[in-house]
């Protein structure tokens, strides 16, 4: 069941990840008229202090780009030949601002129209944060609140004004080719990391005994799988997207998706794998419980938790496994066997032949 439900949160994770770069994010906001074109400000706050303030326009179009002031990471896969940008040869405006776009019609916009890039500095100049599209709306972004301020409104109105003059080319010749490698890209990073949690709270919240004979093989094994499976994506994720002005941050991006993940997916995938590929037949092994223990777990916050452990000795004689001496199991197997002598086991090899307990009921 749980193989299952992960795989479903894959799938969704995956389409969600995909489409999520047209979201609408600023839905709420006020909305004011400045020259008879609409758009909304945005606050967004920290109990009553106002931390940035957006500027939201109407904005279809096929281009996805974002600009932003240019970081020391930017500047360092940039200095690797990592990350190619759009030079303008405006050498202030070069410093100042990172383009992440790599469309032609977008670089030759803002190479050859020297107002924009002037209008552009001067919002940056003004704690500008950023200008991006995701395809439906325009965003001004500053810091603080600046909602009052007439002269911004103005000036982020202006640009939105010439970047309006992009859309009156044909659709096809303003698609960005990288957006959608980015896209899956991040889709599949993302799905994985919903994996990951998934595997998570099914081994918290729901197969919280033992499985497997020997679970350390089970974790050493996931992480070598998880790692070499990060290696793999960094790897195509960098031969993919070099040459990209957007190359480094999906690197960056799938990076710490991935090193947060990587320890509970890997060792999540070996386990379903293991498990729900297993195809071979169950052999019941015939035990006698020495002890019962239920122990007592405390958090530092006062809180009380416990598990269940079954103390055995292995009756049958099977030359290929040996079932472990202490076996953590779920409350409802150990209360069935409260009073009962023998316990008998179902086993089977595994897909990875690793050994694991399919079931444990009283004899």
């Amino acid at each position: 069941m749980w193989i299952f439900i992960k795989l479903v949160g894959m799938i969704v994770a995956y389409f969600v990840r995909l489409s999520s770069v047209r979201w609408d994010r600023f839905s709420g906001g006020e909305s004011e008229i400045i020259d008879g074109i609409p758009f909304k400000v945005v606050k967004i706050k920290n109990k009553q202090n106002v931390l940035s303030t957006s500027f939201v326009f109407e904005f279809k179009t096929k281009t996805i780009f974002k600009l932003s002031p240019e970081s020391r990471i930017d500047k360092f896969f940039k200095s690797i030949d990592f990350s190619e940008e759009i030079q303008t040869g405006d050498n202030q405006f070069d410093d100042l601002i990172y383009i992440a776009c790599d469309h032609i019609q977008f670089r030759q916009k803002i190479v050859s129209d020297s107002r924009l890039r002037d209008l552009i500095k001067i919002f940056f100049n003004r704690a500008g944060r950023s200008i991006k599209t995701n395809g439906t709306t325009l965003v001004f972004n500053i810091k603080g609140d600046i909602s009052a301020d007439p002269q911004l409104k103005q000036l982020a109105l202006q640009i939105q004004k010439i970047f309006t003059e992009l859309n009156q080319k044909p659709p096809h010749e303003m698609m960005d080719p990288f957006v959608i490698k980015a896209m899956v890209a991040e889709a599949c990073v993302w799905s994985f990391g919903i994996y990951a949690l998934l595997s998570f709270l099914d081994i918290l919240l729901v197969n919280n005994q033992d499985v497997h004979f020997n679970k350390w093989l089970i974790i050493k094994s996931g992480l070598v799988l998880g790692l070499t499976l990060v290696a793999l994506a960094l790897l195509l994720v960098y031969l993919f997207f070099r040459g990209s002005s957007r190359g480094h941050r999906i690197f960056v991006e799938s990076f710490i998706v991935l090193l947060l993940t990587v320890p509970m997916g890997g060792i999540g995938f070996v386990y379903d794998l293991n498990t729900g590929l297993d195809r071979s037949p169950a052999v019941q092994v015939q035990l006698r419980i020495n002890n019962l223990e239920r122990k007592v777990h405390r958090s530092r916050k006062g809180g009380t938790s416990y598990s269940y452990h079954m103390s055995i000795q292995q009756i049958s004689d099977l030359d290929r496994w040996k079932v472990p001496t202490d076996i953590r199991i779920e409350q409802s197997v150990f209360y069935e066997l409260q009073n009962r002598q023998n316990a008998l086991i179902t086993v089977r090899q595994g897909w990875l032949k690793y050994p694991w307990i399919q079931h444990i009921q009283p004899n």
